[in-house]
């Protein structure tokens, strides 16, 4: 067969009109039926370059002299072959649905192209063009046969175009045991219940699964949250903060950052967990880089704001604006928050890692696990290097200079290494108004703690504790919502079973699916916050010195702020997504915020409260049982 004949079978290779991968699979294809060598094959492919690809060639030629199939078909491959962001590559590929007169062929062709734009495994582009279907019919049959494979489901759909009526097919297949469909996605962490909603083919873990994985870091969380409030009472008695009271206005936002930063990226990862797309060591390590340095962006810029703040506020209150103390203030909220998140990035890089090996849901790990030491180190480090500097204010005031100076060149090598990670690049040009939001929510708690602290003794004791608990439990239910929308519905389209505002009573205990969660994290706070007040106050006092009184006005503020909390991130996650904005990346931040602003507020009320009665917190145990007697 004369060259021109067979180059004529060959389509030409123009970059934007066929993808790199389809064009050498139908290179191979005549090689084969060709039996080419090497040498011919590159001889064959290099003739049908044209446009862009050709011009490639040509420099290509030039620099590679030592040229064979095989690294030309894995050099064209890296320089024609287009990557797209997880969330972009999420949002075309459950954007595209078979169309009425389209072959199935065609169809799943089509999608496995599209899925060659990012790196899924098999099974999730299963799941994608299950998604895609637009039939009813056809969505029962292939759930019930519970394809694993891209080849298995297309044998399947094949069957449709061979079968007049849908109907004597599903009555063959339905008869399939319950258990195969239970185990219908390879994504469903521990036991499920299969979904009977739309394609939404969202795996529902039992009760009992989801309440053991929760509670394990949820408890674990509550000691931290204990620590931090224990930590915050020694040290509110240290001359620092009481020379420069403007750091208990830090404290919340400082706190909160977990919430702005970390916990967003805990959610973010997650969510890419539960999609299929953590594989690999290099796509893991760049999607964990790129995240780590994102939150070094974004603690620098909101710590220096936050300082700003303090600062202000503090010159308002106290008419008196004092270099020194600004200085100390900036330093040490920059030292706080970059290392703070430093270390617990790792931590929630480690904790969806081990949750994806073992088969557990790194929703329901992540977040706690992270704000199990997230309140304790950021306590521990902003008392550490504001005592330290303090210390030597007035002496070696040029270290606060350096602490400065340093984070502020290395903010520049961060933005570099953002900007070139497909992952976190979208989220660092319009992921600001989350963060600085949810900073000014929590420096308002901050403004209600330092009114607290002169008023009440204790205070500083429990509002760690309630303000960690409820942004906690919070974050899980964000997480999982966000995870939930990924998986079941098209970027911008609330999904069926639900709406943007439900009956509180729906949203929170019965009538939509995310109500389980809420149950389950309702019923989880109140033992909670029982055991973690007590534990709390027998480590700050060395005895138990909390009567009714107090756990009863404590109860009732953090039941009141959970479930605000909970009912709230069902509104703005579900609007969030109406909108078109990620909720991975920009609910948790206000969520948070507000429960630093709510827990910190209602605690307040329940402090004024006891002492209205005349039972504040630190009235002996021993009043009471003579009262009652």
């Amino acid at each position: 067969m004369a060259l021109n004949e067979i180059a004529d079978g060959i389509p030409q290779f123009n970059s934007g009109h066929i993808s790199i991968q389809r064009w050498l699979e139908q290179i191979e294809q005549h090689r084969t039926i060709n039996n080419w060598d090497s040498a011919q094959v590159l001889q064959y492919a290099v003739n049908r370059l044209g446009d862009v690809a050709r011009f490639w060639y040509e420099t290509y030629e030039e620099t590679v002299k030592d040229r064979d199939w095989d690294t030309f078909r894995r050099d064209i491959v890296e320089a024609f072959t287009v990557r797209l962001d997880t969330l972009d590559l999420h949002a075309v590929l459950v954007n595209r649905t078979k169309r009425p007169e389209e072959s199935y062929d065609s169809f799943v062709e089509d999608m496995i192209e599209l899925s060659k734009l990012g790196s899924l495994p098999e099974e999730t582009v299963v799941r994608y063009i299950i998604a895609g279907l637009t039939d009813p019919h056809d969505i029962e049959i292939v759930t019930a046969v519970d394809p694993r494979t891209v080849a298995h489901l297309l044998a399947t759909l094949r069957t449709f175009d061979q079968t007049p009526d849908d109907s004597d097919l599903l009555s063959q297949v339905v008869v399939v045991p319950t258990a195969a469909a239970i185990q219908k996605w390879s994504k469903c962490f521990g036991e499920c219940e299969p979904t009977t909603s739309d394609p939404g083919a969202i795996p529902h873990e039992k009760w009992w699964v989801t309440t053991l994985q929760i509670s394990i870091p949820f408890f674990i969380a509550g000691i931290g949250t204990i620590a931090a409030g224990i930590i915050l009472g020694r040290v509110e008695q240290w001359k620092v903060f009481e020379n420069v009271t403007e750091l208990f206005i830090l404290v919340p936002a400082l706190l909160g950052l977990k919430g702005n930063l970390d916990m967003c990226l805990a959610s973010r990862l997650s969510t890419q967990a539960n999609l299929g797309n953590m594989v690999g060591v290099g796509e893991i390590t760049h999607m964990v880089l790129g995240n780590i340095a994102l939150v070094q962006v974004q603690a620098t810029v909101a710590a220096f704001l936050v300082s700003l703040f303090a600062i202000g506020v503090g010159a308002a209150i106290n008419g008196l604006f004092l270099i020194e103390h600004a200085l100390l203030l900036t330093a040490s909220a920059m030292f706080t928050a970059n290392l703070s998140c430093f270390v617990l990035d790792f931590v929630i890089v480690a904790v969806i890692l081990l949750s994806n090996r073992l088969k557990l849901n790194p929703d329901n790990l992540a977040t706690p696990m992270a704000a199990s030491i997230g309140d304790m180190v950021a306590i521990s480090l902003l008392s550490f290097i504001a005592s330290t500097l303090f210390e030597h204010l007035y002496t070696h005031l040029w270290v606060t200079y350096i602490i400065i100076g340093c984070f502020v060149l290395l903010l520049p090598f961060w933005i570099f290494v953002v900007l070139k990670n497909r992952y976190t690049r979208p989220v660092l040009k319009s992921g600001w108004i989350p963060v600085l939001s949810a900073l000014f929510i929590s420096s308002l708690g901050g403004l209600v703690l330092n009114a607290a602290v002169g008023m009440f003794s204790g205070f500083v004791v429990f509002q760690p504790i309630i303000n960690g608990i409820g942004g906690n439990l919070v974050s899980v239910q964000a997480s999982k919502l966000s995870t939930m929308l990924h998986q079941s519905t098209t970027f911008g389209t609330v999904p069926s079973f639900t709406k943007i505002f439900e009956k509180p009573w729906k949203a929170l205990f019965k009538g939509v699916p995310s109500a389980k969660t809420s149950r389950i994290l309702i019923l989880m706070s109140i033992p909670g916050q029982v055991l973690f007040i007590f534990l709390a106050d027998l480590i700050h006092m060395s005895e138990s010195t909390i009567g009714a009184p107090f756990v009863f006005s404590y109860l009732l503020a953090s039941l009141i702020q959970v479930m605000l909390l909970l009912y709230i991130a069902h509104v703005i996650i579900h609007a969030m997504w109406k909108w078109k904005i990620d909720p991975d990346s920009a609910a948790i931040p206000y969520l948070t915020a507000l429960g630093d602003l709510f827990g910190t507020s209602l605690l307040l009320v329940a402090f004024i409260f006891i002492e209205a009665v005349g039972h504040p917190y630190d009235y002996p145990i021993a009043n009471y049982v003579h009262n009652f007697f």
